[in-house]
């Protein structure tokens, strides 16, 4: 087993995962995207029960290419934004032992207005996505282990608009990126 995956994707009619899944294998990823996944802290080390606050830095080099990930971590339970493209994303982490998977917090129900989010392209300058590991998973063993990001990013194009008609039946194109980070994990009181 390559380890456990949490996949963090927001059903939607317009993406179904069977057409992610198909684009995702057929695509290579693009030298002109780049996604990063580093420790917040500067560190990859990481003592057994810390919190550990992971960062993505996502640009490109292709002006007015690919749009700026909306969603990225969403997990609140209020509101309904309305993106041109919703970025899609999950974790795996490896080794399949020594972690365990606390699980996604589901609110059961969701309420609160829709809410338009503007949308921006990439640029050369990094956008910054903050998200805190331990919220999901709960490291019991010490070890190194890899955290591995796999994310979805929308093309700039007249497939990702936001659209009227629930039974649209166009396919929104988009780019897959992959990014990981090893972590040292050691017992508590190590330094």
């Amino acid at each position: 087993m390559f380890g456990s995956r949490i996949a963090c994707l927001i059903v939607l009619p317009l993406l179904t995962s069977a057409s992610m899944t198909a684009q995702q294998s057929s695509a290579k990823e693009p030298a002109d995207l780049r996604v990063e996944l580093h420790s917040a802290t500067g560190s990859n080390r990481f003592q057994l029960g810390e919190v550990i606050p992971l960062e993505v830095l996502i640009s490109s080099t292709a002006p007015n290419r690919y749009l700026e990930p909306c969603k990225m971590f969403w997990e609140s339970c209020f509101g309904f934004p309305q993106c041109r493209f919703v970025t899609h994303w999950s974790l795996d982490v490896t080794p399949a032992g020594g972690w365990t998977d606390i699980g996604l917090h589901d609110c059961g129900a969701t309420s609160g207005p829709v809410i338009g989010i503007e949308s921006s392209d990439l640029t050369a300058q990094p956008k910054k996505y903050p998200y805190t590991l331990t919220k999901k998973f709960r490291f019991d063993t010490p070890g190194k282990y890899t955290v591995r990001l796999s994310m979805i990013v929308g093309l700039d194009d007249d497939t990702n608009q936001l659209r009227k008609d629930p039974n649209s039946t166009i396919k929104p194109n988009f780019v897959s990126k992959t990014a990981q980070i090893v972590l040292d994990i050691v017992p508590a009181g190590d330094h």
